[in-house]
């Protein structure tokens, strides 16, 4: 392919200022995917970037992730931020509502000349396109095409502590997942955390609970001894001994499956993005959200099988076909004593399985993006994400109404489970966990105080830059800037570099060997023209280097000395 391709001025930048590719990225390979946050593919592509460039940390490498909103839900930043935190690398994103693509996700990947020399739609496969952007770094080395500031994703300003993702009861403990953390945590009847699971790494280890690791623990469900979990983005089933907290894998790969049949066993079988799951009768119901199917995972051999949807609908019967055979995106479970209840995500539905028949059929189809399901009674609780409620449906007639909502707390809640005689949801939005008394006359939402939750700020892999506040400097000039350095002594020495991220302000980029003096280091900047920019400033000390981008105003009454001082 010849194409040059270019970033589209309307794009909207989050959380820093407009980058261009001619400047920011000038000499890297960069890897543009379009996505959106409501596609299950699109969320799963966009990790496998992550993971696929998080090898290459510090080289000229970049991915951009331009969102592409189809629903006011997805136009919500604070909701896109929440998804991107969990990603185990950082990534920038823009966001377009003037794309227009036959299909989501695709991908276009840059050599160094900004020449697109990959087209794809779908999920890219991460060992294909880590060797591909090595063949085109090795490539642009031999042609000279070399950077001495590479690129480093701006950080996203953090507003959760702990991201809960998935909650179940057990009887005694409430179990709760962290995204943000990747780890999962007892809570004893206080409320208070008796034992943490996870070492906070983006990893599959199993073992002990300080060592072992999750991505994104998406789902739990008690199974006997053990606590089940799905790890969506590394696409496995894992067990947690709930007395010891040894975590082995009972299923999954760690790598994204197409299979819509199964046979396989344990570490053999690949899944495809599992989320609900419910134990039954010694085994597993699983939903396998990628293939649109429910699959069956018996723990003591490691069998997996597809159940029902997709290839394998005709297993029903004859009267299955009738019902409907297309599951829209599952993504959660709950069963009664006859009923497997099933929330799709895409297909905005609460469907009923007939457990004795194997018959399925639509229930309710009131929601926006449901996305958890738990039974009390007579009565199937679905959380809706996109409409901040949880709605109660009755499980005889199918009626259905809102039973809490944004009026009680509710911000996007993700996972639900019954603990006695109570409710609990793990609202991600809100970054709490949320209790109700189901016997209650009028319904009231707890906030639940969980207490002891280990103090961490696990961040994603790889160097990232704090944006700063902004300077406006003096167009057509040598501009002296003194950048003020909490935290390091005078005398340090100090390497700086500083080069163009957007409009091109500079003359040419500039790097300096100085020293710490009177708390700051001053650094000369020949600015031409004028208008709006940001600068990528690193600063070099003996234990590494810190990065910042500094968004620039150069105007005729810009300043010709001018003070910057650094966030700590």
């Amino acid at each position: 392919m010849t194409e040059t391709f270019s970033f589209a001025s309307s794009w909207r930048w989050l959380d820093r200022p407009p980058l261009r590719l001619e400047t920011g990225l000038r000499d890297h390979v960069v890897v543009v995917l379009y996505w959106r946050l409501g596609c299950l593919h699109s969320r799963v592509a966009l990790y496998e970037l992550a993971m696929a460039t998080a090898g290459f940390a510090e080289q000229a490498v970049a991915v951009v992730a331009v969102h592409v909103p189809t629903c006011d839900e997805e136009r919500d930043d604070d909701r896109l931020r929440r998804f991107i935190r969990t990603l185990p690398h950082p990534v920038t994103v823009a966001v377009s509502d003037d794309e227009s693509h036959t299909r989501l996700p695709t991908m276009r990947l840059l050599d160094a000349k900004s020449v697109v020399r990959v087209q794809a739609d779908g999920v890219p496969r991460r060992s294909a396109l880590r060797a591909a952007v090595k063949t085109l770094l090795d490539e642009a080395s031999r042609a000279g095409q070399v950077t001495d500031v590479s690129f480093v994703p701006a950080a996203m300003p953090a507003s959760s502590e702990w991201s809960p993702t998935a909650v179940a009861s057990d009887g005694d403990r409430i179990w709760v997942a962290s995204a943000r953390c990747r780890q999962v945590y007892g809570l004893d009847q206080d409320g208070n955390v008796d034992i943490v699971v996870g070492s906070g790494a983006a990893l599959t280890d199993d073992g002990p609970p300080e060592l072992a690791a999750f991505s994104a623990p998406t789902s739990l469900a008690v199974h006997d001894e053990f606590l089940v979990v799905a790890d969506s983005h590394h696409h496995t089933l894992r067990a947690i001994d709930r007395s010891t907290g040894e975590v082995t894998t009972w299923c999954g790969t760690g790598y994204l499956g197409n299979d819509e049949m199964g046979g396989s066993y344990g570490r053999d079988q690949a899944l495809s993005s599992p989320s609900g799951i419910v134990s039954r009768d010694g085994g597993l119901f699983v939903c396998q959200a990628g293939t649109d199917q429910l699959w069956q995972i018996d723990p003591m051999t490691g069998s997996a099988m597809a159940w029902l949807g997709g290839d394998v609908a005709g297993y029903g019967g004859d009267s299955y076909a009738d019902q409907g055979t297309d599951f829209g995106e599952p993504v959660g479970l709950a069963d009664d004593e006859q009923t497997l209840w099933v929330v799709e995500a895409r297909s905005h539905t609460l469907s009923a399985v007939d457990l004795a028949h194997v018959q399925r059929r639509t229930v309710c189809t009131d929601f926006r993006r449901p996305v958890a399901v738990a039974v009390y009674g007579d009565r199937a609780f679905v959380a809706d994400a996109y409409q901040a409620a949880v709605f109660v449906v009755n499980a005889i007639d199918g009626g259905c109404e809102r039973f809490v909502g944004s009026d009680h707390g509710l911000v996007e809640p993700v996972s639900l489970a019954v603990h006695g005689d109570c409710l609990v949801i793990a609202d991600l939005g809100a970054d709490a966990v949320f209790v109700c008394d189901l016997n209650a006359a009028d319904v009231e939402l707890k906030r639940l105080p969980v207490g002891g939750i280990p103090d961490r700020n696990v961040q994603p892999l790889g160097p990232r830059a704090t944006v700063t506040q902004s300077v406006e400097l003096h167009e057509y000039s040598d501009v002296t800037l003194r950048v003020e350095t909490p935290g390091y002594e005078d005398g340090t020495d100090v390497v700086v570099d500083v080069v163009d991220e957007g409009t091109a302000l500079l003359a040419c980029a500039r790097n300096e060997s100085t020293k710490v003096h009177n708390g700051a280091v001053t650094v000369l900047l020949p600015v031409e023209g004028a208008g709006l920019g940001a600068l990528h400033m690193r600063l070099g000390f003996a234990g590494g280097a810190v990065h910042y981008l500094v968004p620039t105003t150069v105007t005729a009454e810009g300043e010709l000395v001018a003070t910057l001082l650094l966030p700590t």
